[in-house]
């Protein structure tokens, strides 16, 4: 698979992001996967119609929470009482939620969600120049300066004077003055 913005060619078919520009490839993947469609979002939108599993699981899980809720007043009850007896009731609603998740996992009818599909549509990669385009702005180079009285050529020498040749004048004009 190639990257569709910077044209990368990916070691493979799972990377997640692209090695180069760092375009999610995922998206991409989907598209291939769905010739052309992306879903309108990742999950089911909230207030759907759930399937009778869904609806039974959701209700035996509501059911054990609540019997785990009743477990420490019904504990208490059973301290006051000096006998186990209350207790029967929050492990008797644990057990029926229990159930009801059971069933629901194994019996109820499964319907998967229906996604809205939107037709999605990528645009082409920009095109890039080779070379960037000309600027208007002129760049002086520090090296590019007018002649300084340092560098000119004494007449006899091939090249301007050394740095350390003015330092060195500049002492001997002192131990002499």
């Amino acid at each position: 698979m190639y990257c569709p913005r910077c044209s990368q060619q990916q070691s493979s078919d799972t990377v997640r992001f692209c090695s180069r520009c760092g375009l999610p490839l995922i998206v991409v993947k989907e598209l291939l996967d769905n010739d052309g469609v992306l879903p309108a979002s990742g999950t089911p939108a909230r207030g759907r119609n759930l399937s009778p599993r869904e609806k039974g699981t959701r209700l035996g899980a509501k059911i054990m929470f609540f019997s785990a809720a009743l477990l420490i007043p019904f504990f208490g009850l059973s301290i006051a009482a000096e006998e186990p007896a209350p207790l029967i009731v929050p492990f008797t609603l644990f057990f029926i939620g229990l159930l009801r998740l059971l069933y629901a996992r194994m019996f109820d009818e499964y319907v998967p969600p229906k996604y809205q599909a939107q037709p999605y549509l990528i645009e082409p990669p920009p095109k890039v120049a080779a070379l960037p385009a000309e600027q208007d702005v002129i760049f002086k180079s520090p090296l590019s300066r007018g002649a300084d009285t340092g560098d000119i050529v004494e007449p006899g020498r091939s090249s301007p004077p050394s740095v350390t040749e003015h330092t060195t004048k500049l002492f001997e004009d002192q131990k002499q003055g």
